[in-house]
């Protein structure tokens, strides 16, 4: 375990010399020995614990700070002065020996993932940009939303594909809805291809949508670059299109929250749904500024929505496409 969080793991040379000493002693001097001993070594397994859980914690505190100085990093923040600082308690961290040294490490990582976290805010604040070079379509199918916002998050790449060529190479699942004897709604499987009829509708289960690995699948298949897809947190889709990123976000179509009535598909796998009576929707995220997010979107074209609207429709589901 001290391995692979990367710390010093001799935990105390004379104990474990006294441990094997112990092996080539009498009958006698091991029965004297022996209760000592364990108590030496009860306490030194209890500081090791210790050790390996203050060293987790660090290690998370790491993977927090770097991830806020990558958002910062995103709207031009200046972090070279908080990688130093950083890099100064990775040195702390790699020789570091007791439970309170690592708690040190850990702390100070803390504070400079606020301080990095308040330069952030105030970034966004001030943040407006539009990604441009991105060509706008209307959907062909009353459910194609995802496959014409990726169609359109492409061209940014001067890729051109039509949603209809997306639809083709994915594949569908056409088989029918059931409900099981427990009454769980059973379908196909978004996440491997689309599930139903592209003409049908979410409101009858004759059709539903393509979640993102077989639109990554298909769009990396024609040259794409995809850099990154699956969960992710409003802020991260905010950073990526000041950074001149596209995204294709995952929503509801009336921009309201509503609750999940996830189903279970054939394969398996509990699919996030809030069907049948409200439809999902998908849309291009292109443009941001501090209390707005622009969106093409594939059925009422492109327009601004506030942060708050956005960020309610798109907690739902909370998964999202970044292109190059």
């Amino acid at each position: 375990q001290a391995k692979a969080l990367g710390i010093l793991s001799d935990p105390a040379a004379a104990v474990l010399a006294d441990a094997n000493h112990y092996t080539f002693e009498g009958a006698s001097a091991r029965a004297a020995r022996s209760g000592p001993l364990m108590a030496e070594i009860t306490n030194l397994e209890g500081d090791l614990r210790a050790r390996l859980a203050a060293a987790a914690i660090a290690s998370g505190a790491f993977g927090a700070v770097a991830g806020e100085m990558a958002l910062a990093s995103a709207y031009g923040v200046n972090v070279s002065g908080y990688q130093a600082q950083v890099d100064a308690d990775h040195s702390s961290y790699s020789t570091a020996t007791t439970a309170a040294q690592f708690n040190t490490v850990t702390a100070h990582l803390n504070q400079i993932a606020a301080a990095v976290h308040g330069e952030y805010q105030a970034a966004v604040a001030r943040a407006y940009h539009i990604v441009y070079g991105i060509k706008f379509y209307y959907q062909a199918h009353s459910l194609s939303c995802e496959e014409t916002a990726v169609s359109m998050a492409l061209t940014h790449q001067g890729i051109y594909l039509s949603q209809d060529q997306i639809l083709a190479e994915m594949g569908a699942d056409t088989r029918g809805m059931y409900r099981d004897g427990n009454g769980t709604v059973r379908w196909g499987n978004p996440y491997s291809s689309f599930v139903g009829n592209v003409d049908g509708s979410e409101h009858d289960y004759s059709g539903y949508q393509a979640n993102y690995p077989p639109l990554v699948r298909v769009a990396r298949a024609h040259g794409a670059s995809v850099l990154a897809a699956g969960y992710m947190s409003a802020e991260t889709i905010y950073a990526n299109i000041i950074a001149n990123h596209p995204v294709v976000a995952y929503a509801t179509y009336d921009w309201g929250w509503h609750p999940r009535h996830d189903y279970l598909s054939f394969d398996g796998q509990w699919i996030p749904w809030i069907g049948p009576y409200v439809d999902a929707h998908v849309y291009t995220v292109i443009g941001v500024n501090p209390w707005s997010v622009l969106v093409n979107d594939p059925i009422r074209g492109q327009y601004w929505v506030s942060k708050a609207t956005f960020e309610a429709s798109y907690s739902v589901f909370s998964e999202a496409i970044i292109f190059a």
